[in-house]
């Protein structure tokens, strides 16, 4: 998929690779907002596609491009996030635990804000 907003081109795929016989990566473009998401279920988890597809929404829901401290937001966000997740799935009991890395952006104007959880990285080009 790939999207064009004014100056932003974004593009996304995603792929089980070679290992895994399914895919547990989600990712969010919304180049208008400037929000831009990457989340990758963890594999050890038996729920680490619903992990990464909850991660995805959730962003999607609470993101406020409008925030005075678009850093700050993105950084209490990924906390909300991260908890959400866990007591998502600790309230099923062990067998059901589940959990995403992911890495998100937000454009300002000029500025790139990154929050990530797990091993995940940005590079700049």
């Amino acid at each position: 998929m790939t999207m064009t907003y004014h100056h932003i081109t974004a593009a996304g795929l995603t792929d089980p690779g070679c290992v895994r016989d399914h895919n547990e990566d989600r990712f969010l473009m919304d180049p208008p907002r400037g929000l831009f998401l990457v989340a990758d279920g963890m594999g050890g988890y038996r729920n680490g596609a619903v992990a990464s597809r909850a991660t995805c929404e959730l962003f999607a829901m609470e993101f406020n491009p409008q925030a005075d401290k678009p850093g700050h937001h993105l950084h209490n966000l990924t906390i909300q996030v991260n908890q959400a997740i866990y007591s998502q799935g600790t309230a099923k009991g062990e067998e059901m635990r589940m959990g995403a890395t992911f890495l998100a952006a937000v454009i300002t104007g000029t500025t790139l804000h990154l929050c990530h959880l797990g091993d995940v990285r940005a590079y700049r080009l």
